[in-house]
């Protein structure tokens, strides 16, 4: 390889770091962050704790770093469903941050993450090739609500934003990884569920596993992840170029 393309390689590999560590720098200051660490119902997480619900004796399981939670079972609400209400301010009236990081394993099944604020709450639906809103209060699989197909079997950040405003007028966006463009828009439904909750279900469509690398999210903002500055895109863009040209 002419030197001129290793020094091109080298500023678009140093060009990439900068832009995740700009982005990294200008994140909001998160109110509550789980990093599966220890259980997600242990005692040393004080109010952060979270409560293990469904019919299923076990409990999820940590391993270095990431929270599973996976049944192998096929029975509704017969799975792992973990429940955070203590530190979760959904009376909040201002907008709503929520960022995870998950992947699911390779079977039939949808997992489910359900946001809950103010009598109101909006579900994400993830299978192994799709992402989706619940199509309503009852849906049951993954299809139907608006969403984008994505390989789930790989790890993704998913960040929804809740803008402000009173029951039934919020408006939920769903962002993938990076990207500032908003993937698809949540269905909102009236209820009292005024909690966090990731579930591996049950049911003849809900059951599988979910990898979870991290949970956090912050009340008062509703902030899309940031942009790269557009001078380092162009930077990143004549790194490539270099690459490119005939030698």
């Amino acid at each position: 390889m002419r030197r001129t393309s290793r020094l091109a390689l080298s500023l678009v590999a140093a060009l990439g770091l900068s832009v995740v560590t700009a982005q990294a720098d200008a994140s909001i200051t998160w109110d509550y962050e789980y990093t599966a660490d220890v259980l997600p119902n242990d005692g040393s997480l004080g109010s952060g704790a979270w409560t293990v619900g469904g019919t299923h004796t076990a409990g999820p399981s940590v391993s270095g770093g990431v929270l599973t939670l996976d049944t192998g079972f096929n029975q509704w609400q017969n799975g792992y469903m973990l429940y955070n209400g203590s530190e979760w301010d959904s009376d909040d009236p201002d907008g709503t941050t929520f960022e995870v990081r998950i992947k699911v394993a390779d079977r039939t099944g949808t997992q489910h993450i359900q946001i809950g604020k103010q009598n109101y709450y909006w579900e994400l639906l993830v299978s192994k090739d799709r992402i989706s809103s619940a199509e309503s209060a009852s849906d049951g699989v993954a299809a139907g609500g608006p969403g984008v197909d994505l390989d789930m079997t790989q790890y993704h950040t998913i960040r929804v934003t809740i803008s402000a405003g009173g029951t039934g007028s919020r408006v939920a966006q769903v962002y993938i990884d990076d990207n500032a463009t908003p993937a698809f828009t949540l269905n909102g439904f009236f209820a009292n569920l005024d909690r966090i909750v990731l579930a591996d279900g049950g049911g003849s469509t809900y059951w599988g596993a979910m990898d979870v690398d991290y949970i956090r999210w912050v009340n008062g903002e509703a902030t899309a992840p940031p942009v790269p500055e557009p001078a380092t895109l162009g930077l990143i863009g004549l790194g490539v170029l270099m690459l490119t040209r005939r030698p």
